[in-house]
């Protein structure tokens, strides 16, 4: 029998956290209090390190491409536009620009894919933590 985990709330997170537990062999379901799944926000930048773990989620060079737009780390500015620190380009600064609304689609539609149940409308008020041995929360 599978072990079972609830992951709460359907964000990115949550959905991320829900995938991997269920490429691990575990049942999950997920609650979310939203009626509808979607993210909101604008776009960011995903690092090397964020891409390997979107890969590692299962998913293959196709989707990587579809995320978004490659980019560079470039520095930071004062407000004035004055260089504080400038990045050389190199393959260990390239980004890719990623809009959060796609992010989350792909992290849905590979949720669903795997079977994991997500219910919407579902706010969690409180939680009861288990221990060792005993009933789990």
């Amino acid at each position: 029998m599978k072990q079972h985990a609830v992951v709460v709330g359907a964000g990115l997170a949550g959905l991320a956290s829900a995938i991997s537990l269920s490429l691990s062999g575990w049942r999950v379901t997920v609650l979310e209090r939203s009626a509808t799944l979607q993210e909101v926000g604008a776009g960011f930048a995903m690092s090397r390190n964020a891409v390997a773990a979107f890969r590692g989620l299962g998913f293959d060079d196709g989707a990587v491409a579809a995320l978004g737009a490659p980019t560079w780390a470039s520095g930071t500015w004062t407000a004035q536009g004055k260089p504080l620190m400038t990045v050389q380009q190199t393959p260990s600064t390239q980004l890719i620009g990623v809009h959060r609304r796609r992010l989350h689609q792909m992290l849905h539609r590979r949720a669903d894919d795997l079977g994991v149940e997500i219910i919407t409308e579902s706010p969690v008020t409180a939680l009861q933590p288990g221990a060792p041995g005993e009933d789990p929360a």
